[in-house]
């Protein structure tokens, strides 16, 4: 009996250190998820923040091609006026009017030709300072786009590292239980076991007391 009640005892003690291990790997489980958790949250953030920016660039980008293109029409428009005053006088030349008109008229043709030409040329250097201007903004968008794919793949493998972790550790801890359970059934059958020598003890010391 006493071997039994010994063993009985480290049995107990058995099912106690696995409740405390179970504990303890669930609380270390908590812990992992938690930082991983957080660096989920983080690069959503970082996301979230490249995105506004990048919408807020492509927006810079699209006025600044507006703007371009607008440009352009008045070019092309300043241009074509540059080009039939060009070509009035080219006109007057080979047929010149009579000396009293055609010096006033021919002045007025130069000058609309030298600010159409003037005209011109600003809004050449205004293109192309837009464009240069339009350049590091695509280069920010390229950026930005590239640092978004870059965010959202470390997001896919920090959850794939923390799905793996929390598959081991369920493990571990489904284990742990199977064989708490199982001593747990152990001491329930040692106990029965024990009540039965129990019960046979008192019935040998009551007929052993008829006897004497």
């Amino acid at each position: 009996l006493e071997e039994l009640g010994n063993y009985f005892q480290e049995c107990i003690e058995i099912v106690e250190q696995l409740e405390r291990e179970r504990d303890s790997l669930i609380a270390e489980l908590a812990q992992l998820r938690e930082p991983a958790l957080q660096e989920i949250r983080h690069a959503h953030e970082e996301i979230q923040a490249a995105c506004r920016l990048l919408a807020k660039v492509e927006l810079e980008r699209d006025n600044l091609r507006d703007e371009i293109r607008q440009i352009k029409q008045k070019l092309f428009k300043v241009t074509k006026e540059c080009v039939a005053c060009q070509y009035q006088l080219e006109s007057r030349r080979h047929d010149p009017p009579p000396p009293s008109h055609s010096e006033p008229l021919l002045l007025r043709l130069l000058e609309r030709r030298e600010a159409g030409a003037k005209g011109a040329a600003e809004m050449q250097g205004e293109i192309q300072g837009m464009k240069e201007a339009l350049r590091p903004l695509q280069g920010e968008v390229s950026r930005l786009r590239l640092q978004n794919r870059s965010l959202e793949e470390q997001i896919v493998l920090v959850k794939q590292k923390r799905d793996e972790e929390v598959g081991q550790y369920r493990e571990q801890v489904e284990e742990l239980e199977d064989r708490l359970k199982e001593l747990k059934n152990g001491v329930q059958l040692q106990q029965r076991k024990n009540q039965e020598l129990e019960e046979l003890r008192t019935s040998l010391h009551r007929e052993l007391s008829i006897y004497k």
